[in-house]
């Protein structure tokens, strides 16, 4: 037993306080943006909300004791969902003899809810818990950016929304509280519940509002190994682990039947704007064919890199570990969303500003720029002045940054850099 003053203690705590602020900060603003989408959902809007449920383990009205005590158990696999549309709200469970939770999985358990979706449907949010073992990973993100429309084909885009950790429980975990419960009543009164079969038609004759599915394992492995191939090249989003939403539209080139993947924006918290904004962004991924990966630019929170094999030049870096200047910087460098160094001329004095580039105009050789504000003295931590938009030419460009770290303070949203940026404000 010790004794501590009041505000010794809270010095002590203050470090994981504000940790556990900001905890709790990302779940209250995932919750009211999931809130947000369904409550302005339309005709061609849905929302699916996934879970896996706790594996369940076969069972049998009467059993020895060896095998009630020690025996080797057969174990299905369920996977719960929830479907909101603008009329109605659907329950169904899938269940496989295939443990695995892995993308191709769980791609394959929403095969079936896919083909459930009215034809209308243009708007997809999905909202899930992030384990980056399932949901949250490089081959999900490819998943969807190159598999979603041929499941759903009038899809123009589509959200995905990762509850922050320790969120609490969801719908799903209702649908698969019931399932197993209605299963472990039937084996009550002297019912078996010993097959894939038998759960099913125990939960379907009493549980008349969840709709199951069946998933065969071979269906899941020939996705598994179809994916392999495509993907055995995939780098790692840097910072997956902040990443809270993933947001995209469907392209569509007017020569091609399927459709080109989609460029997927990071964000670090869900956003409910309808166009593309600067709200939370964390990086961006573009994928430019729906067989092969060739991702351009990753821009992450914690560095900027380019991938493109064709260019020769090799970037140098300066000493405060941003991107070098114009002399090794061309148009094609440059991506939506990132974070520049410009500079004005007035009066024979030059101005330096932080900007994000909103627009980038290759043939009149400019990018469209939202400038942001100093809010410290080192020059870690900026604002948007979302008022103060300006054309740049490609010239007036001193340098990249790399992208910041974001964080929502009241109603403002902040910036904070990992390097000083030498601004030199008029």
């Amino acid at each position: 037993m010790f004794t501590v003053r009041p505000r010794e203690l809270i010095e002590e705590l203050h470090e994981d306080l504000e940790a556990y602020y900001q905890h709790e900060r990302n779940i209250t603003h995932q919750y009211n943006a999931i809130k947000k989408y369904k409550q302005n959902l339309t005709d061609e809007d849905a929302i699916i909300h996934m879970d896996f449920s706790e594996n369940y383990c076969s069972k049998y009205g009467e059993e020895i004791q060896a095998f009630h005590f020690g025996g080797s158990r057969l174990q299905l696999s369920l996977h719960t969902v929830v479907v909101y549309t603008k009329k109605s709200i659907k329950s169904y469970c899938t269940v496989s003899k295939n443990l695995t939770h892995s993308p191709a999985a769980i791609w394959a358990h929403l095969r079936p809810i896919f083909k459930t979706l009215p034809p209308n449907i243009k708007s997809i949010h999905f909202v899930s818990d992030g384990p980056v073992t399932q949901y949250r990973n490089k081959t999900m993100f490819y998943i969807l950016a190159s598999r979603l429309q041929q499941e759903v084909s009038n899809v123009k885009k589509f959200t995905w929304n990762y509850s922050e950790s320790g969120h609490g429980k969801g719908a799903p975990d209702g649908i698969g509280a019931t399932c197993k419960r209605t299963a472990d009543a039937v084996v009550a009164t002297g019912g078996d519940i010993d097959n894939l079969e038998s759960f099913v038609e125990a939960i379907q004759r009493r549980c008349s509002a969840i709709t199951l599915f069946t998933i065969d394992d071979k269906a899941i492995q020939e996705l598994t190994d179809g994916l392999q191939n495509e993907t055995v090249n995939l780098k790692s989003f840097n910072g997956t682990l902040k990443i809270h939403q993933v947001k995209a539209e469907i392209l569509r080139s007017p020569l091609e039947l399927a459709p080109k993947a989609a460029k997927l924006i990071m964000k670090s918290l869900s956003c409910t704007c309808e166009d593309e904004c600067q709200h939370f962004n964390l990086g961006v991924l573009e994928y430019k064919n729906k067989t092969k990966l060739n991702v351009d630019d990753i821009y992450t929170d914690s560095e900027s890199e380019n991938m493109d094999n064709s260019q020769d030049s090799t970037m140098e870096t300066e000493d405060d570990g941003a991107l070098a200047g114009p002399s090794s910087i061309n148009q094609q460098n440059y991506t939506i969303g990132d974070y520049v160094l410009v500079k004005f001329l007035v009066r024979n004095t030059e101005y330096c500003y932080a900007a994000v580039i909103n627009k980038i105009d290759t043939e009149e050789g400019e990018l469209t720029v939202t400038f942001l504000k100093i809010c410290d003295d080192k020059g870690h931590t900026f604002r948007v002045d979302e008022n103060d938009v300006s054309d740049v030419p490609f010239d007036q460009v001193i340098k990249k940054l790399p992208n910041p770290d974001v964080a929502l303070k009241g109603k403002r949203i902040f910036y904070y850099f990992n390097i000083p940026v030498p601004v030199f404000e008029k």
